[in-house]
């Protein structure tokens, strides 16, 4: 396994995993820009003919889109808040807004322009918070009714499906998980999962898994995840976000393509209740699910002759500055080497790539036989 950085040109990565040749690229990682930037790689590593983890270009672009892939929800018949794309001020109504509402990129992750204002009630605020985010996020910014409940999060493994009875029966759909927050933090606003909880005052989030809600509601959970997958054309691993309105009904809020692998994210949380509590038998179930995709069969790797474990490469963007948003979506220390250790544990040799300008060089060098790619851009 080799750690392919991918914060360096794209066409020096290009050249990199021609050098490399893998089997399979573990892929996490997104493109730099731009409102297609989550499928960029995977419509590279589909051009270069390289089988890979998680879902296709297409389906990563729809994910990221909060509005369409809200409508195309709605149309399978899960309950979504209403919800606007708002590009020009002239576009809205304020009036006509059901307030409160909740303020947001629609093409942005990890809770990136998300605040402590981001829900708004009367349309003097919602004017003025959006001539802000316009300014900042030009592609458009989505006005949704704001449901005041409680924060669930499903998180979904497909290959967990594949062998364990507990995520056999949900079709991979894990243990529902649900975030609350330390008091200080959230005092005098709406509890709302920020940035600034997400990135800079994570000691102050507490996930609580399995969730404490009734089997109904359970069951309701999983049927509307189940759908959305589907609908979507999710593969290998995904996290799907909810709340509850005021009479414990559940709302569908948007679905991660490429959730978190952080140490103590809810992925991690809820695969240990059905058994797979540790990170290699979480990556194992990915890999393995990708695999019976792609038709894979083990076999010798060109090197395996030379050594016995894999050199996996791990590409990666570092995460150096938590608070810059522009690092929201790379990967900490703590995380690079928790996959790291993970790949040991499952016998292979990782080898950390950075990927910057010197990744096409030292991805060559490191002779690696599988890319596990988590980067995005640089």
């Amino acid at each position: 396994m080799e750690p392919v950085e991918v914060t360096g040109p794209p066409e020096a990565v290009i050249t990199q995993l021609r050098a490399l040749a893998p089997d399979l690229v573990f892929n996490t990682a997104e493109g730099r820009r731009g409102r297609v930037r989550e499928g960029f790689w995977p419509a590279i590593f589909e051009e270069l003919g390289l089988p890979f983890t998680g879902s296709d270009a297409f389906t990563c672009t729809l994910t990221l889109d909060k509005r369409l892939s809200k409508q195309l929800v709605a149309a399978a018949g899960v309950p979504t808040p209403w919800a606007m794309l708002v590009e020009r001020l002239s576009e809205i109504d304020f009036a006509s807004v059901p307030y409160p509402v909740f303020v947001k990129p629609n093409f942005e992750g990890s809770s990136k322009g998300i605040a402590a204002d981001s829900v708004v009630s009367s349309p003097a605020r919602l004017e003025a918070k959006l001539a802000t985010m316009l300014a900042r996020y030009p592609d458009g910014v989505l006005v949704e009714r704001f449901i005041a409940g409680r924060d669930l999060t499903v998180p979904w493994l497909e290959g967990a499906g594949f062998e364990r009875a507990p995520a056999r029966s949900t079709g991979g759909v894990l243990p529902v998980a649900e975030y609350s927050f330390d008091l200080e933090p959230v005092a005098g606003r709406p509890t709302i999962y920020d940035y600034n909880l997400k990135s800079v005052a994570s000691d102050a989030v507490r996930v609580h898994v399995p969730a404490r809600i009734d089997a109904g509601l359970v069951a309701e959970l999983v049927a509307h995840s189940r759908t959305v997958i589907r609908t979507l054309g999710l593969r290998d691993f995904a996290r799907l976000d909810f709340r509850l309105d005021e009479d414990g009904r559940p709302h569908f809020l948007e679905i991660n393509a490429l959730p978190s692998l952080e140490p103590g994210a809810s992925l991690w949380e809820s695969a240990a209740i059905v058994g797979l509590r540790e990170p290699g038998q979480v990556l194992s179930a990915v890999l393995a699910s990708a695999a019976a995709r792609y038709k894979l069969q083990p076999k010798a790797s060109r090197r395996r002759s030379k050594r016995t474990p894999l050199r996996v490469g791990v590409i990666h963007n570092l995460k150096r500055d938590p608070s810059d948003e522009r690092q929201a979506e790379f990967d900490s220390v703590s995380t690079v080497e928790a996959l790291a250790e993970s790949l040991r544990e499952l016998g292979h040799e990782p080898v950390l790539l950075e990927a910057n300008r010197e990744l096409p060089n030292r991805i060559t060098k490191a002779a690696v036989d599988l890319a596990f790619n988590i980067a995005e851009g640089f």
